[in-house]
């Protein structure tokens, strides 16, 4: 039993859990590529920092993702030249055209494309539905942080 009119303690004993503090917020346009034409774009290493990237919309565009992503969806894309990091889920490629395609990933899906040659290195058989004039090539690409 206690005393009610006993001084408080204050001691530091017991510690409230620490709040966790963000440093910045997500903004998904930094993670969207969209309805670009004749442009050269390039995202260095950290700026993606294996989140999911979207490239949509997109004509004649040269698009560099030095980076590694979670995943990566390109849809309707016409005669863009494309090159993906190393991609730890799948990246999956829909209704584009006359488009080259570079890419080291997990799993590789591409459907309703013509015309499109892609460089992969992939751990699993790539999916291909709906598609005409699709070309495969081996990707000898050097990536330094390919191992994280």
């Amino acid at each position: 039993m206690g005393c009610l009119f006993s001084n408080p303690d204050t001691s530091t004993d017991i510690l409230e859990p620490p709040k966790p503090q963000y440093s910045c917020k997500i903004n998904k346009n930094d993670y969207i590529l969209d309805k670009l034409k004749d442009q050269t774009i390039f995202r260095v290493p950290g700026t993606v920092d294996g989140q999911q990237f979207i490239i949509q919309n997109c004509e004649n565009c040269t698009i560099y993702i030095f980076d590694h992503t979670g995943q990566v969806q390109i849809d309707d894309c016409k005669h863009c030249r494309i090159f993906v990091g190393p991609v730890h889920g799948s990246i999956f490629i829909r209704d584009s055209e006359n488009c080259n395609l570079a890419t080291i990933c997990q799993q590789f899906r591409a459907r309703d494309c013509h015309e499109v040659n892609i460089f992969l290195s992939c751990a699993s058989q790539p999916i291909i539905e709906s598609s005409h004039h699709i070309r495969f090539g081996c990707l000898t690409y050097f990536y330094e942080k390919l191992g994280e």
